[in-house]
């Protein structure tokens, strides 16, 4: 029955995801645009990354989107409160590829495979609890103690599916170091929208699950 059910999942995935590729690739490609051009200034990445996954999260929960005006309210919304939130996974990021770095520098060492091994848990931290802190800054109207606190939880949670982005960013990785410089021309279209996408859908019912669903709960139990 465990093996059935996962291949229904599996199955219902996939049609899903070739679905929304199909029809709205055009948006994806567009929302990759806007991201990239929003980030032209670098201190608006991190509220250009909470308006892509605003309008990627109301395409997964309801099946369209009205995606320039969903970017545009949630980039002016989200500009100043999403800054702390890119200062510190920017920082876990550069700190990550500093011991990398410096891990492969003196791999023959004794301090190189520490220092690489800690540079790797670092990213993945990083890349784990940012996704989910940067989509549940564009869904919650929370402050940011909130959003950490829940991102934490929700990534070291059994059914999470905090290590998913990790995995999905670190494909997307090889991916473009593989075929560099012809991945440029992904990244430019679509190599950064059609990843976050698949993030918002992997990490949806999560989120649906352990959070929205016992709040509508406990309001519904308030006004009975």
């Amino acid at each position: 029955l465990r093996v059935c059910a996962r291949f229904v999942c599996t199955e219902s995935f996939m049609k899903t995801f070739s679905q929304i590729i199909r029809n709205y690739w055009v948006d994806l490609v567009l929302l990759n645009l806007s991201f990239l051009l929003g980030c032209i200034p670098v201190v608006t990445m991190p509220a250009a990354l909470c308006a892509m996954d605003r309008a990627l999260i109301v395409l997964v929960r309801e099946g369209n989107v009205l995606l320039w005006e969903e970017f545009r309210d949630e980039f002016k919304k989200d500009f100043w409160r999403s800054l702390p939130l890119g200062l510190l996974f920017g920082g876990l990021l550069f700190l990550g590829y500093f011991l990398l770095s410096l891990g492969m520098g003196n791999f023959g060492t004794f301090l190189g495979p520490m220092f690489f091994a800690f540079g790797l848990f670092t990213v993945g931290f990083a890349l784990g609890r940012g996704s989910y802190a940067f989509l549940m800054r564009a869904m919650f109207d929370l402050p940011n103690g909130q959003i950490l606190k829940n991102a934490n939880g929700m990534s070291a949670l059994r059914g999470g599916r905090g290590w998913l982005p990790i995995v999905v960013h670190g494909v997307g990785f090889l991916f473009g170091f593989s075929f560099f410089p012809y991945t440029l021309i992904v990244i430019a279209l679509f190599g950064i929208s059609l990843p976050q996408y698949l993030i918002c859908y992997l990490l949806n019912d999560p989120i649906q699950k352990n959070i929205i669903s016992p709040w509508e709960r406990m309001q519904a139990q308030k006004e009975t």
